[in-house]
């Protein structure tokens, strides 16, 4: 139960039973499986058809792509991060008024909206090292000890001050 709920009661994929590879296999199925279960034309429906589509498609562009991307799949590279980022923020404020603890952001959510600045270079999926997969170490550790106490509202302030003091 803690890989579905990464131990905090958030209802996120975490943990071994999780892998990179499985969730880059598991993204045309998760799409094709909101096409057929969020069939209302409401917000909610159309959010998670937007950001399960647009992350079928994050992987599909990566890795039909070379070490080096084309111009065009990096453009539309960059379209599909910033839908991705805008339709899990959407669903956050969606699952916050219904008093729900779905969509955190976390560091490999928010490393996602730098994918397209990487792509610049080199296709991430041959620079990645799996970092979706784990981020242990320094920002890890810091992100860990800023959700404590009574600041924990300011944890993205308290990150990033406490990774250039440290």
């Amino acid at each position: 139960m803690t890989s579905l709920t990464g131990g905090d009661n958030w209802a996120n994929l975490t943990g071994p039973a999780i892998k990179a590879a499985a969730t880059r296999a598991a993204a045309p199925w998760l799409r094709d499986l909101s096409i057929d279960f969020f069939t209302q034309d409401t917000d909610l429906d159309r959010a998670v058809l937007g950001l399960s589509g647009n992350l079928a498609t994050f992987y599909e562009i990566l890795y039909s792509q070379g070490r080096f991307l084309s111009e065009d799949a990096e453009a539309r590279l960059g379209v599909v991060c910033r839908a991705m980022g805008a339709g899990y923020m959407l669903l956050r404020n969606m699952s916050r008024e219904a008093k729900l603890l779905h969509f955190k952001i976390t560091p490999k959510v928010h490393k996602v909206q730098h994918i397209p600045f990487l792509a610049n270079c080199m296709n991430p999926r041959f620079v990645q090292n799996y970092a979706e997969e784990s981020l242990i170490g320094t920002c890890t550790k810091i992100w860990g000890r800023s959700m404590a106490g009574r600041h924990h509202r300011f944890v993205q302030r308290n990150a990033l001050t406490k990774n250039w003091s440290a």
